[in-house]
């Protein structure tokens, strides 16, 4: 689940780097940058006055998300079952990302 996104300003963003964790709200999270985890260890980060950050949990999993862009304005996200009709498809099982990491589908 996403808690929430936040624009980090540089100096937050190097510090996240630097030390690979950032906090929000008295909690720490492990701090990634998207491409890196999809396996484009090559990728680097764009210089940005603010870096759109995302904060997820899944139980007692949490992670920092570093991404290059927001697309759009509205950034409400919606989580859904997919249902058990769609379930038995392959394709329905795992996202799919663009090479810059920048969009997801299922």
């Amino acid at each position: 689940m996403v808690e929430q996104v936040l624009q980090l300003r540089q100096e937050q963003l190097v510090a996240a780097y630097a030390s690979r964790q950032t906090e929000w709200q008295s909690r720490r999270y492990p701090f990634h940058y998207l491409p890196h985890l999809l396996g484009l260890s090559d990728a680097v980060a764009e210089q940005q006055r603010f870096s759109p950050t995302l904060y997820l949990r899944s139980g007692t999993n949490a992670i920092a998300l570093h991404v290059d862009e927001m697309i759009g304005s509205n950034q409400e996200i919606v989580v859904k079952t997919i249902g058990p009709q769609l379930q038995r498809v392959a394709a329905s099982r795992a996202p799919r990302y663009s090479a810059r990491a920048r969009s997801c589908s299922s």
